[in-house]
């Protein structure tokens, strides 16, 4: 899954950078769901990582003028794309 986000990063020009924003991603719900009651039993946490591929943007992360150009939004929306295709192409 990381080889995969890398390769979709740099074909879109993007630098990958880890960084801990614990308000800024819903991945911690993916990584919980093993603890809902609905969940199969013994079932185990998911692994997640949180993405938003957002470059040139200001971090206005919850604030009053939280905000994204259309430029970033539709380049976003093909990166995602490629991200689901090449995440297909994993075999199991």
């Amino acid at each position: 899954m990381w080889r995969a986000l890398c390769q979709v990063c740099k074909r879109a020009g993007i630098t990958v950078s880890l960084q801990v924003f614990p308000g800024a991603t819903d991945a911690r719900f993916v990584r919980q769901y093993h603890l809902m009651p609905k969940a199969r039993p013994n079932s185990e946490p998911i692994q997640a990582i949180g993405f938003s591929p957002m470059r040139h943007t200001p971090v206005l992360l919850h604030d009053h003028d939280e905000r994204l150009s259309v430029d970033q939004f539709l380049l976003g929306c093909y990166i995602y794309a490629d991200l689901l295709y090449e995440l297909g192409q994993i075999s199991t």
